[in-house]
């Protein structure tokens, strides 16, 4: 078990115990007396976290700015977190937390949340929420669970969002392209239908990383990309896509992986893309 007289050092203000054999329960209420503790991580271990709901101590549990719970035998989202108000970085992921994601989430560090990581849990569903509340939010990872209905829409300020191995559905918006700063989206294997929308082949200069393998995209690609992009990773393959492999992405110069495999696509084979170094 985690050794008690680490909640008696009152000066503590890391804490990196992830990656151990550390195990037993661990009531989050345990750190109220470390007020200057600022990064906890609890990672991969053989923990069960957990926040004591409805227990008064948690209004003085520490304002945390890195708190890392991956692989911690979380049911539930905790209850503590609404009192957060500095939290930068949050890492609930492989965890047992199943139903939907509460609105109040994205209110926790008010605008300095910028690094959510959701996946490999069994969230269903997401309470909807006003995206003004996640202006900060860079990374946000939602993988791996049983998300049903329309694409969620990340905020502008996102780097990088995954949504794969998920149920979503539907067409994708042309709002996701709002994101001028968008370098890894992510929506493989789910169940998206309709054209992939150009404006994806218009943000190319930062999009690094483009993967939508295992949908019910159709169409041709003529139209997505039609001009010089930063694509490095460009991942189509198992959807119903049409005619032929665009020629612009002969301009695609940063281009290491291209897979179309698994469509329809009716070609010659490109040997264009030789010139590609």
């Amino acid at each position: 078990m985690i050794p008690r007289f680490i909640f008696q050092l009152t000066k503590l203000q890391l804490l990196y115990l992830s990656s151990n054999n550390f195990s037993g329960v661990v009531e989050l209420g345990l750190f109220q007396n470390l007020k200057k503790l600022f990064y906890l991580d609890l990672s991969d271990n053989n923990l069960s976290v957990q926040d004591g709901s409805g227990n008064s101590t948690f209004v003085s549990i520490p304002q945390i700015e890195y708190l890392l719970l991956r692989s911690c035998n979380i049911s539930t989202f905790p209850n503590f977190l609404r009192n957060q108000e500095q939290l930068g970085q949050l890492d609930l992921s492989d965890n047992k937390i199943s139903g939907e994601i509460p609105k109040w989430i994205w209110e926790v560090g008010n605008v300095s949340l910028n690094y959510l990581n959701l996946s490999h849990n069994g969230l269903q569903g997401i309470e909807p929420s006003p995206h003004v509340l996640l202006s900060a939010l860079q990374y946000l990872d939602l993988s791996s669970n049983k998300l049903e209905g329309s694409l969620p829409i990340p905020p502008p300020s996102i780097i990088f969002f995954s949504a794969s191995n998920n149920s979503l559905g539907g067409e994708i918006p042309r709002s996701v392209c709002n994101a001028a700063s968008l370098t890894i989206l992510d929506l493989s294997h789910n169940h998206f239908i309709g054209r992939i929308p150009s404006c994806l082949g218009e943000i190319g200069g930062t999009l690094s990383v483009l993967n939508l393998q295992g949908n019910a995209f159709n169409g041709t690609l003529l139209q997505t990309f039609k001009e010089e992009c930063n694509i490095q990773t460009l991942d189509l393959s198992e959807n119903q896509l049409e005619g032929q492999v665009p020629r612009s992405l002969a301009n695609c110069k940063m281009l290491e992986l291209l897979n179309l495999g698994n469509n329809q696509i009716h070609d010659t084979f490109p040997l264009w893309l030789g010139a590609l170094s």
